[in-house]
């Protein structure tokens, strides 16, 4: 999301201007931080189709660094529940942080202490306020399936002082309490010195949030309210929720077995972009130059594999996604050497040699990633199910399956959309095929020359031109998913 050109845009409605004032932002923090209103035409291209069509207004906030944003409602807006919905944000991506430039700046300094707030309004008000101040989008919205979002790891919290900022009414709500007290748990075990802010309630018990209080009082008076640590006899009957909680989750996820025996975690992370505007064509040729470098391609189809390169990073401004099938009619056409070299280039590359259907979403909806499916010849054609997840994942309105979790068996949706790459021995089953990009290899001529690959210098090769793609699709991911395909 290009924060510039956001700012950039046209300025604010007074209502949106207005909800964001009550909050005590003034419209140059609410620029600065890429805060637009969105005008009816792009509603589809943001929100559910359901409320596009019966949403009044709204503004967006995006998130810094990151392909996110949410959507404000004015005015809120009731759901088929009952439930009152506020923002939006799209189906099926992942909770976020929040950081303004304070925070943002902070990150790999642990010396700056930090606070931790819920909602992006009440932290930007904090940074304007000069407070260092990230934030979560819900009390619980740390966490992904069970676990910790990967964007916890971009925060040294190594004997980093972190208060925990909380809305006034988490001392008489226990529920919410027990999902402070998570958090605060699980930033100690990162190596953080956690203590809870106690904000005071308003006028008749009224709900403060951090961004009323600095509304009404200055961080000096922030800084002299009570801050209680973990061991406060107030989270007892947390501390022992906590307890159950965490057993059970051990238990779930076998925590029992040797952890050694289970694998390694996913790590993936997105390139900085470059510093210096990209020129969109030279790019596209310089990705397609390296890839023949090392492969024997026609030049279409390196063309081919270029775009879909630069897709893996803008797929936040797509509506379909299709497969690159990478394909021969034998063995030792160099698939596997072209799916390393798009693994290099590619945004959040996860290359898999197998994979199942349950492994598949549960990946995508935690870590959006670029999947690089090798060997599919050896077990796509023999799971219907893991068919079905692929073909689900080519359109994004469609992209998800249902799963029920938890004792309770609760049915909740998970994401299929994603870019994804599949190399095999001869051609997919018709259904992939009919959504995929083919790309057909051979086995390369005596007469046809290429340069030897050298897998441990591929990356580094590589970085300038992701960090270029990061860069050139920060500038231009508004005007690509407005333009009319």
């Amino acid at each position: 999301m290009n924060r510039a050109a956001l700012a950039s845009a046209s300025s604010l409605h007074p209502d949106h201007l207005a909800d964001l004032q009550g909050a005590g932002l003034d419209e140059e923090t609410a620029r600065g931080a890429g805060i637009r209103s969105l005008a009816p035409a792009e509603w589809p291209g943001y929100l559910s189709e359901r409320l596009a069509a019966k949403v009044q207004s709204c503004y967006v906030i995006p998130y810094p660094d990151v392909d996110f944003y949410r959507v404000k409602l004015i005015p809120p807006m009731p759901d088929s529940d009952g439930h009152t919905i506020r923002y939006y944000q799209p189906a099926g991506t992942p909770p976020r942080l929040y950081l303004p430039p304070r925070a943002r700046a902070a990150l790999a300094d642990p010396a700056v202490h930090c606070l931790v707030t819920e909602g992006e309004k009440k932290a930007l008000k904090a940074d304007q306020e000069g407070v260092a101040c990230l934030a979560i989008g819900g009390l619980w919205s740390w966490l992904l399936d069970g676990r910790p979002i990967p964007d916890l790891d971009r925060i040294d919290l190594c004997e980093r002082e972190v208060t925990l900022a909380p809305d006034s009414d988490v001392w008489t709500r226990p529920d919410l309490l027990q999902a402070v007290y998570a958090l605060g748990r699980e930033l100690e075990a990162r190596g953080a010195r956690v203590a809870v802010l106690k904000l005071p309630a308003g006028e008749g018990g009224a709900k403060t949030g951090l961004d009323d209080f600095l509304c009404a009082h200055s961080v000096a008076d922030l800084q002299a309210l009570p801050r209680l640590d973990l061991k406060h006899k107030v989270f007892t009957k947390a501390a022992n929720w906590w307890k159950a909680w965490r057993k059970k989750k051990a238990a779930e996820d076998g925590a029992g077995d040797d952890s050694s025996a289970r694998g390694a975690p996913i790590i993936l992370a997105d390139p900085e972009p470059s510093p210096e505007p990209v020129n969109g064509v030279a790019l596209l040729d310089a990705l397609a130059a390296m890839i023949r470098r090392y492969v024997v391609l026609a030049p279409e189809a390196a063309d081919a594999a270029a775009l879909w390169t630069l897709h893996t990073y803008a797929e936040a401004a797509a509506t379909i996604s299709p497969i690159l099938a990478i394909t021969s009619p034998t063995k030792r056409c160099a698939k596997t050497l072209l799916l390393a070299i798009l693994g290099a280039l590619a945004r959040r590359p996860l290359p898999v040699a197998n994979i199942t259907a349950a492994a598949l979403f549960r990946a995508i909806e935690r870590f959006i990633p670029t999947l690089l499916i090798d060997e599919a010849d050896t077990f796509i054609r023999d799971s219907e199910e893991l068919r079905g997840v692929l073909n689900a994942g080519h359109f994004r309105a469609t992209a998800f399956v249902v799963r029920t979790i938890g004792d309770d068996h609760e049915p909740r949706t998970f994401s299929t959309w994603g870019p994804k790459a599949i190399a095999l021995i001869g051609r997919l089953p018709a259904t992939l095929e009919d959504r995929a990009i083919v790309i057909l290899m051979r086995r390369r001529a005596k007469s046809e020359h290429v340069e030897r690959l050298r897998l441990d210098r591929l990356h580094a090769e590589t970085e300038p031109l992701r960090r270029q793609a990061a860069r050139w699709v920060a500038d231009h991911l508004a005007a690509l998913g407005g333009h009319e395909r």
